[in-house]
C-alpha cells in the first residue's frame, strides 16, 4: 500500500472525496421536496469560544466560517432563499468593545464580499441587508449598501441578512409604511376629486349663463358654489348623492309667482 508522507496530500485526498460523497447525497435529496427559503440564527458564538477557550471574537469568526459552509450547501441543494439572523438591535447592549469588534468583523467579511473570488461570486448570490442600517458604524453600512449595488445583478440566490434587526421593530415598522402608504392613497383619491369635479361644474355654469340659460348642472360635488353672472349673485347648492341640483334664485322667484 502507498503510504503518504505528505500529509497535506492526504487532506486534499480525504477533502475531495467528502465532496464528492456530499454531492451525491444532496443528489439524492433534491429528487423529493426541497424547502425554497433556509433561515439560520448565528447564536452560541461567545459560548463556543469560550469552551474551546479561544480568545474573544475567534467564536464569531468561526461561526462566520460556518455560515460560508452553509451558503455553499444551499446553493448544491438548490434552495432559493437564505435568510441569517446575524445581528440584533439587542446586542448592541453589549459591551462597547464586543459591539466595536463584531462591527470590525462585519466591515471586513463585507469588503470580502466585493472580490471577484468571493463566494457571493461565485455562486451567484445576491445579497441583502435588511434591518435599521442608520444604527450601524458609517463604514459598515456603507459596505453593506456596496455589497447590495454590487450584486443586485445575481439571481441564482438570495441572501438576506438581518443586522440592527429585531422581529418586533419589524413588525412596527411594517404597520407604520402600511398607515403612510394608505394615507397617501386617501390624500390623492381626495385631490383628483377636487381638481376634477369642482372645476367641471363651474365651467358648466359658466356657459350657461354666458348663454342667458337658467344655471342647471348635472355634477355631483359637496358643498356649495358661489357664482356671479354680472348682475344677480346665484347660490346653488349641490347634492353629491343625486344629479338633482337646487337654484336659490329659481325658488325665489317660483315663490313670488
Amino acid at each position: 500500500m502507498e503510504k503518504y508522507d505528505d500529509g497535506g496530500t492526504a487532506n486534499q485526498l480525504f477533502s475531495g472525496l467528502n465532496t464528492f460523497l456530499r454531492r451525491c447525497l444532496f443528489r439524492v435529496l433534491s429528487v423529493g421536496p426541497i424547502p425554497n427559503h433556509f433561515a439560520f440564527i448565528m447564536d452560541g458564538n461567545r459560548r463556543y469560544a469560550k469552551k474551546c477557550n479561544l480568545e474573544e471574537g475567534a467564536g464569531h469568526r468561526a461561526g462566520y466560517s460556518s455560515l460560508m459552509s452553509l451558503l455553499k450547501y444551499c446553493y448544491e441543494l438548490g434552495v432559493k432563499y437564505v435568510t441569517i439572523y446575524a445581528f440584533s438591535i439587542e446586542n448592541f447592549k453589549r459591551k462597547p468593545d464586543e459591539v466595536h469588534d463584531l462591527m470590525d468583523l462585519m466591515l471586513e467579511k463585507m469588503q470580502a464580499m466585493l472580490k471577484e473570488e468571493s463566494i457571493v461570486n461565485r455562486y451567484g448570490i445576491r445579497v441583502h441587508f435588511i434591518g435599521k442600517l442608520k444604527l450601524l458604524s458609517e463604514p459598515v453600512r456603507v459596505a453593506a449598501e456596496k455589497v447590495m449595488r454590487a450584486t443586485e445583478k445575481n439571481s441564482k440566490v438570495v441572501l438576506l441578512v438581518c443586522v440592527a434587526y429585531t422581529s418586533g421593530d419589524e413588525i412596527v415598522h411594517a404597520v407604520q409604511e402600511s398607515c403612510k402608504h394608505k394615507r397617501d392613497e386617501i390624500e390623492a383619491l381626495n385631490e383628483r376629486k377636487t381638481s376634477n369635479v369642482v372645476p367641471n361644474v363651474v365651467e358648466s355654469y359658466k356657459d350657461r349663463l354666458d348663454g342667458s340659460q337658467t344655471p342647471k348642472a348635472t355634477g355631483a360635488c359637496n358643498g356649495v358654489i358661489e357664482g356671479i353672472d354680472g348682475t344677480n349673485k346665484i347660490n346653488v347648492a349641490i347634492d353629491c348623492t343625486g344629479e338633482k341640483l337646487c337654484d336659490d334664485q329659481d325658488e325665489a322667484q317660483a315663490s313670488k309667482g
